[in-house]
């Protein structure tokens, strides 16, 4: 069932834009770990539709992706090692950018964007770190991944969208960069036009923790037009 939806979905999405819109990024060599040895991220398309129906990936330029992940190849002692930084496939890879996160400029870190369905509205974000490298094999650290075990909803939600992640430095004296997430949130009777909620909630990394944890919320009940 997952399956049928996500491919109605995006067949949708495939019709509403340009093919090109929905090709993979190509790969990138990136110093994500302690060695001096580039790590390659990959933008993998896993299954594709087109004409001749669902095969697997990589897919064709007139082709709609059914799913996709976000993987870094490192090798640790000559053996190539693969890491998938989505907790489940998406419909398609929305970003991938290479940030300096947690204030520690020896090593970048990841921040990942996945979405699923025809508007792109449900998904995955997450900040990935690789440790290790040399020695030690790397192995990724999630520093954070929305959706959440723990997520502050306004009373009367029934659900939300996935939102938007963006990385900045929005105080002084905080280390690395902190974290925006803007979400809107709906009553079990609205339509996906119109939320009843917008919340803005506002991250920072901690040293402590080794993650970056909630520091500041703010809900908002949106007008209604009429």
């Amino acid at each position: 069932m997952r399956l049928r939806f996500a491919l109605l979905s995006v067949l949708a999405l495939a019709a509403a834009l340009p093919a090109a819109s929905l090709a993979a990024e190509p790969p990138r060599a990136v110093n994500l770990d302690a060695d001096p040895e580039l790590e390659t991220v990959l933008d993998r398309e896993l299954s594709c539709f087109g004409e001749g129906g669902e095969h697997p990936g990589p897919c064709a330029a007139d082709e709609a992706v059914v799913e996709s992940q976000v993987t870094i190849v490192d090798v640790c002692a000559g053996v190539e090692r693969r890491f998938d930084l989505f907790r489940e496939p998406q419909g398609r890879v929305n970003r991938i950018a290479v940030l300096e996160a947690d204030g520690d400029r020896s090593r970048p870190e990841l921040l990942v964007d996945g979405r699923s369905g025809a508007a792109g509205y449900i998904g995955e974000v997450a900040v990935v770190r690789l440790d290790g490298g040399g020695a030690v094999c790397a192995r990724p650290r999630v520093l954070f991944r929305h959706p959440g075990a723990r997520t502050r909803r306004p009373r009367g939600a029934f659900r939300s969208v996935t939102g938007f992640v963006r990385a900045r430095d929005y105080r002084r004296g905080v280390r690395g960069r902190e974290l925006r997430l803007d979400q809107s949130w709906y009553r079990a009777a609205d339509p996906g036009c119109c939320p009843t909620w917008n919340s803005i909630r506002f991250f920072r990394y901690s040293a402590e923790r080794d993650r970056y944890v909630p520091y500041r919320a703010v809900i908002r009940r949106l007008p209604r037009s009429g």
